[in-house]
């Protein structure tokens, strides 16, 4: 099966909140699939909050980050939406989006302020949501003789793969998930403790978020 393209992103919907002169910003990260999903999203967020000044955000939508859109909202032309996608295209992140809210307070920042207070609202959307690295997993059955159960639950164990379902019957089968760049391997390691009985059934693939290399599933 064809190992699909790897792609940082956005692993969870997120928000904080920081203050700047009397300004309150409130930083939203979602991952995302399309760019209709990123203006559903954007448009809520101004429904539920209309009290808010300014509701800037961006996004990026493809595995090539091939759509890039910026949205100021009244700020001042390139103060605001853009340090957003800046952060974003600096990070790698794509099928992402990122709103940053404003309340005004009082104080005008001026522009260079405004482009570091929106910044910061990215970078802080990206902390909160956490960037995780998306890879292409494989899902398979493994089936081989009760003799072997120690001997592969051990090295299942050791290699830190996930177990989603085991069944015991006439054979031993357990369902794992494998790293898609790891599954030759796996497969070569599998049959050299099976002596070549063991059976590797292919069910699916499925885009899995990791971190520092541990799949989040």
């Amino acid at each position: 099966m064809k190992i699909r393209q790897e792609y940082f992103t956005l692993g969870s919907v997120a928000e904080t909140e920081f203050e700047i002169k009397k300004s309150v910003f409130i930083s939203r990260g979602f991952p995302i699939s399309s760019e209709e999903e990123a203006q559903e999203i954007t448009a809520k967020i101004k429904e539920n909050e209309r009290q808010a000044t300014h509701h800037c955000s961006a996004y990026i939508v493809g595995l090539n980050m091939n759509t890039q859109r910026f949205f100021d909202d009244g700020e001042p032309s390139g103060t605001a939406g853009m340090p957003i996608l800046d952060v974003m295209k600096k990070e790698g992140i794509t099928n992402a989006l990122i709103v940053v809210t404003r309340y005004f307070g009082g104080v005008k920042l001026g522009a260079g302020g405004l482009i570091r207070a929106y910044s910061q609202g990215a970078v802080e959307a990206v902390k909160v949501s956490k960037k995780v690295l998306m890879k292409d997993f494989f899902k398979v059955s493994l089936s081989f003789d009760y003799t072997l159960h120690g001997k592969i639950e051990n090295w299942i164990m050791n290699k830190g793969i996930h177990v989603e379902n085991q069944n015991f019957s006439d054979c031993v089968e357990i369902e794992i998930w494998i790293d898609g760049n790891d599954f030759e391997n796996v497969r070569s390691e599998l049959m050299d403790m099976s002596s070549g009985t063991a059976t590797i059934t292919m069910i699916g693939s499925e885009y899995v978020p990791t971190i520092d290399g541990v799949a989040l599933l």
